[in-house]
């Protein structure tokens, strides 16, 4: 009988070779929960004079639309009017928002509220919304007196006034020079109606409001 060979001295065959433990793999991390995104249209209600802190409150609400991401604004729009300066500062800023301002006149829009009305990229009203015409007026609860020269100043910035409006009818609505005659728009208080707003562009449309059904939609506290 032939001897048995000799043991190898090589490499250990794979079934002698010895098991690697693997490495355990680690579990992935969880993730977290992503915040809503903020509301692209936002919502106020605003029924209140042009004057702080009604006014002051206005802004501050649009400016924390804008910074929150809002890219349309809509207003529940009502108001009888106030200093006709705050009127024109408050139309120019509603004007300078990067965003849709889509206003709804939901009761009326009186005096220096309409040039705040007007600022609107669409404007629409409701059926029994009325609009307020009249001359510009200047008053003071300090009971100081006047010299004559303050009270020219006074005639002169009134004069400017009237005229700043009569140019954003035209240009923001479709009145002309001819209708400011006509209807004696600064001659008189007079008010108009739904129809006669939107036969001189002042509104877009006539129709009820709609909020979107998820909101959201503030009012505005002064």
């Amino acid at each position: 009988m032939d001897p048995a060979p000799p043991p190898s001295s090589g490499a250990p065959t794979s079934e002698s070779a010895p098991t690697r433990a693997s490495a355990p793999v680690p579990a992935p991390a969880p993730t977290p929960a992503s915040s809503p995104a903020p509301p692209s249209i936002i919502s106020f209600a605003f029924a209140g004079p042009i004057q702080p802190p009604a006014s002051k409150n206005f802004r501050n609400a649009c400016c924390t639309a804008i910074n929150n991401g809002a890219s349309e604004i809509r207003v529940l729009f009502s108001s009888s009017g106030g200093p006709v300066e705050e009127g024109f500062s408050l139309h120019n800023f509603l004007r300078a928002l990067p965003a849709k301002l889509v206003m709804h006149c939901v009761g009326s829009a009186d005096s220096i509220a309409m040039v705040v009305f007007l600022a609107g990229t669409e404007r629409f009203c409701c059926a029994d919304s009325t609009f307020l015409f009249h001359d510009f007026g200047w008053g003071s609860t300090t009971g100081i007196n006047f010299t004559r020269l303050q009270f020219g100043e006074f005639h002169d910035s009134l004069e400017s006034f009237k005229t700043r409006s009569q140019q954003l009818l035209k240009t923001r609505a479709a009145f002309t020079d001819t209708d400011f005659t006509n209807l004696s728009l600064y001659d008189k208080a007079v008010i108009y109606d739904s129809a006669f707003a939107k036969s001189k562009g002042i509104v877009h449309d006539i129709k009820d409001p709609q909020i979107p059904p998820r909101g959201p939609i503030y009012n505005i506290d002064f």
